[in-house]
């Protein structure tokens, strides 16, 4: 586990950094050795661009290429700017083709050129075909850097092609096969090539059970495969069910990060954007989160319209009341009073259905024709968690008017009885909403994540503040209040 805080890994990584002035091959060799190349990358992202190219040229092949794929995107970059040609075919050499796109996709244009222009003829087709997928899509994230068995190879061939291309292939537990035109028919796990004789066909011991994506597959569909099934790697076939590429689970974490983020931001009514925080530039955090905030703030004009006219009708009421008492002023203020609460507690009672739904939904726990069994589930889950806040907002109503008013009036009891009803319906009514908007949005193919906060904070906020005044008013009225 990487310690940056602990003194002695702060005197060893310093040792490194003198290794690295003194071109001491040896403390550098067997400090790698010692070390996890990981934390090794976290620790030299400090130093200067110059001593970390100094140290490239001082490793190996496969070790500056390991460093190099676990340095964030930005500082590749960096070095990238200050790298010769021939470092980077020396880093080029030993990076898998997988994480080659990741890295230019990430750069601009003419970085982009420049590493296209020194990667050997073969790689270069292989990886501009996997920058042509798109973003989105498996093709764009598989690894081609893979071996490909024949049902009739022997396990003693399939051994020795393994170890020939150990090199050059990402190694993993499974090993795929393949027919005659490189459709996918099997796969053998690495445990069966070394139980097995070594003159027994591989078609005699390979599994049929074969799970696979397609290299236009949504990365979410990998993703979901790999969860469902459990496993470590999976094949990618073409429409033709060819054996393409692979994709191993370390891609995965990466997707499973990307999309957990993206739905975040959303959630929080941010536009997402390809770029961590920490990369971000003032306009980037403005032209991400200045659309929602402005449509909310817009939106507000419709909870504004609804307390005005509430507010101007209230007016009425109690002007022309029997008792000709002008306490407009006095009930006005009270029932505008309590509108945060109720606005707040609906709101946040709206998020907690949709953000349950858009998790359930993303898991594929609740899918889009489960709107029967979420709306009933919401609404009994509303109804119970409103009849409890509403005994606890009666009575923290009556405590609050009892100790400001020095006592309790008929109308104080009423109005805390009627917002106390409100809050109940409100709640009931946030649930549904909240539960059945993602269902809505996935039914006509938007992203449900979109819906959880901006829409309906919209939505509960004009609609509980109209049932509020509608309900407190009518029971008002109703008890002769006003």
């Amino acid at each position: 586990m990487h310690q940056k805080n602990n003194p002695k890994h702060k005197v060893d990584i310093a040792k490194l950094k003198q290794a690295v002035s003194l071109l001491d091959f040896n403390f550098i060799r067997q400090y790698f050795h010692n070390h996890n190349v990981v934390d090794i990358a976290q620790d030299v992202i400090e130093w200067e661009e110059i001593d970390v190219a100094t140290l490239f040229r001082l490793l190996s092949t496969k070790k500056s290429a390991d460093l190099f794929t676990h340095l964030p995107p930005i500082y590749q970059k960096k070095l990238v700017h200050i790298f010769t040609s021939k470092d980077i075919e020396k880093l080029l050499g030993d990076i898998y083709s997988d994480d080659i796109v990741d890295i230019l996709e990430d750069l601009p244009a003419n970085l982009t050129k420049k590493i296209l222009t020194l990667t050997k003829k073969d790689d270069r087709e292989i990886i501009n075909k996997l920058l042509n997928y798109s973003e989105d899509s498996t093709g764009s994230i598989m690894s081609v850097d893979m071996i490909q068995l024949k049902k009739t190879d022997t396990v003693s061939k399939a051994v020795k092609k393994i170890k020939n291309a150990a090199n050059d292939i990402e190694i993993t537990h499974y090993f795929y096969v393949v027919d005659k035109k490189h459709r996918l028919i099997g796969y053998i796990k690495s445990e069966d090539l070394i139980i097995a004789k070594n003159d027994t066909v591989i078609s005699k011991i390979m599994r049929r059970d074969i799970i696979s994506v397609n290299s236009y597959d949504d990365k979410e569909v990998a993703a979901n495969a790999f969860k469902a099934y459990d496993v470590s790697v999976m094949p990618v076939i073409n429409r033709e069910k060819c054996l393409i590429g692979m994709i191993t689970s370390d891609d995965i974490i990466d997707v499973l990060e990307e999309e957990a983020t993206e739905d975040i931001h959303k959630m929080a009514g941010i536009n997402p954007i390809d770029k961590t925080y920490t990369q971000m530039t003032t306009l980037d955090i403005f032209k991400s989160r200045f659309f929602w905030l402005l449509f909310l703030m817009l939106s507000a004009t419709l909870s504004q319209a609804t307390l005005d006219f509430f507010q101007g009708w209230t007016n009425h009421l109690t002007h022309v009341a029997a008792t000709g008492a002008i306490v407009s002023t006095g009930i006005t203020a009270t029932l505008v009073a309590i509108v945060p609460d109720l606005s707040g507690a609906s709101g946040n009672a709206g998020s907690q259905s949709s953000t349950m739904v858009i998790r359930a939904l993303a898991t594929h726990d609740v899918v889009k024709k489960d709107y029967r069994k979420v709306f009933l589930k919401e609404l009994k889950a509303g109804f119970f968690i409103g009849m409890a806040l509403f005994v606890a907002n009666f009575v923290r109503l009556v405590i609050y008017y009892t100790v400001r008013n020095n006592g309790l009036s008929d109308l104080d009891v009423w109005i805390s009885l009627s917002g106390s009803i409100a809050l109940w319906l409100v709640i009931l009514l946030a649930k549904l909403v909240g539960g059945m908007l993602p269902l809505l949005a996935t039914a006509v193919n938007l992203d449900p994540a979109v819906m959880a906060a901006p829409l309906l904070t919209t939505l509960v906020d004009a609609l509980s503040i109209l049932m509020f005044f509608l309900i407190t008013i009518g029971i008002l009225m109703a008890a002769g209040q006003i």
